[in-house]
């Protein structure tokens, strides 16, 4: 076990987890955007999901609440997921971008992520507390991070985060459409799909 700093320098293995905080109806919901600080080493300025990385033997979704714990400062999850399977995400920060300029500070990520999404206790949105790594943070639809990724690249981090966000707004778009189903559905409907070819073939398409 070796502390998070030194995996990066070496490029060595880890997990951690990027998260989609939602809040509003499924039909129209929005997503938590955070914006980094100037004055952080690895992508200042930039804006992203909240994220976090795994202690050894965490739970992935140990790690999501512990997240949403010291990155927001609240404690109260309504539900809580994932969105598809973890993916490897490997970046070269001094190569691909992201040590805002700096050429005496190398970063390798190789991090196993999984990607969840969260949905705070009614409330909890109004007591998010940041800490001095976070600049700005807002609200925004998917179809608003849509069009970031088009033609706001230059705000995310590099490329290699921008296609990890690519890769996730669509699974959360699929998550939102569940819930509008699920909603829109009885609860004996939703068991049916739950245990049926039907749901199950549904999921395996997202």
């Amino acid at each position: 076990m070796v502390p998070i700093g030194a995996a990066h320098d070496r490029g060595l293995l880890h997990r951690g987890v990027w998260i989609g905080v939602l809040r509003g109806p499924a039909t129209a919901a929005e997503l938590l955007l955070l914006q980094r600080s100037d004055r952080v080493v690895t992508c200042p300025t930039a804006w992203g999901l909240v994220g976090e990385h795994s202690a050894p033997s965490e739970a992935w979704e140990s790690t999501v609440r512990r997240a949403v714990r010291e990155e927001l400062g609240v404690v109260d999850i309504a539900s809580l997921g994932p969105l598809g399977v973890p993916v490897l995400f490997k970046s070269n920060y001094s190569r691909d971008g992201g040590l805002g300029g700096r050429r005496d500070r190398t970063k390798l990520d190789l991090q196993v992520t999984a990607l969840y999404w969260v949905r705070l206790a009614e409330g909890a949105e109004t007591r998010l507390r940041f800490d001095a790594e976070v600049a700005r943070w807002r609200w925004a639809s998917t179809e608003a991070v849509r069009a970031m990724l088009a033609r706001e690249r230059s705000r995310l981090c590099n490329d290699k985060i921008r296609t990890l966000l690519d890769h996730a707004v669509p699974l959360l778009e699929a998550h939102l459409a569940e819930e509008a189903a699920g909603r829109r559905l009885g609860p004996g409907e939703r068991r049916r799909r739950r245990y049926s070819g039907e749901d199950r073939s549904r999921r395996l398409d997202v």
